[in-house]
């Protein structure tokens, strides 16, 4: 879920992170003594009954709460911080890839609602990866964005932790199509030889841009629609879970 503020409210989330271990601090200090007292009005009242009422059903209660509100406090932060570093490497790539940051976070949370992949992961691992590569941009970092999510959904199975090092396989690739067919083959993504030799004509005629799309090409007709399928085939949790994860931060 972007935030509309930018990097301001970005850099309230920082100090907020910066001070959240004496936030966390104070709560454990506030559920002990919830605690004592519950103990203590047990103790007064001289019922085992009123001990544990007191116990469960408020002590319990409120330290639920408490988690509930640093898990919010948690997500926000991880939500500014990924979206800071993409505004930053849009800025320190002079914009290469010819979208702005708040560009760049509404294609996340549209491949999210796609896939059910949190868009703080898509902008952390995928677009911040992607815009290290400078020759990447327009309709080719679109694509290749989603790209990554669909390579990942079948080689790594969907597992978030593979997608930074697949977004920076790929980006390799396109960034260097002629060297970069090797790499892919080695993941399994085969190229026929006349699609290799045309790649290779257009990179050195200086059409690369023709040569990246040829790549992709390639990709998504062996990989296409696997990240939403392999949504769809979890029957919306996926979905639902990233929503859950907006509604916290």
């Amino acid at each position: 879920m972007p935030l509309e503020n930018g990097e301001k409210l970005a850099e309230i989330f920082v100090e907020i992170k910066a001070r959240q271990k004496e936030f966390e601090k104070q709560l454990d200090r506030i559920e002990k003594k919830t605690e004592k007292q519950a103990e203590s009005m047990g103790k007064k009242f001289g019922k085992q009954f009123n001990k544990g009422l007191a116990a469960l059903g408020i002590t319990t209660s409120f330290a639920l709460l408490l988690n509930k509100v640093n898990e919010s406090i948690r997500a926000s932060i991880k939500q500014a911080e990924v979206e800071r570093q993409v505004a930053r490497a849009v800025r320190t790539t002079g914009k290469a890839a010819g979208f702005s940051a708040r560009q760049l976070n509404k294609q996340a949370s549209a491949l999210q609602n796609l896939t059910g992949i949190g868009d703080e992961v898509i902008l952390g691992d995928v677009t911040n990866q992607l815009l290290t590569f400078k020759k990447l941009s327009g309709d080719i970092f679109k694509r290749a964005q989603a790209a990554v999510l669909d390579l990942n959904a079948v080689i790594n199975s969907g597992a978030i932790t593979g997608l930074s090092s697949q977004a920076i396989q790929l980006g390799k690739a396109l960034n260097d199509p002629i060297l970069g067919l090797s790499a892919l083959a080695r993941s399994g993504i085969q190229f026929s030889e006349s699609q290799k030799t045309r790649i290779k004509l257009l990179t050195e005629e200086g059409k690369q841009h023709k040569a990246m799309s040829l790549i992709l090409d390639e990709i998504e007709s062996q990989y296409g629609g696997q990240a939403k399928a392999q949504a769809e085939a979890a029957a919306g949790t996926k979905q639902f879970a990233a929503a859950a994860g907006d509604v916290l931060e």
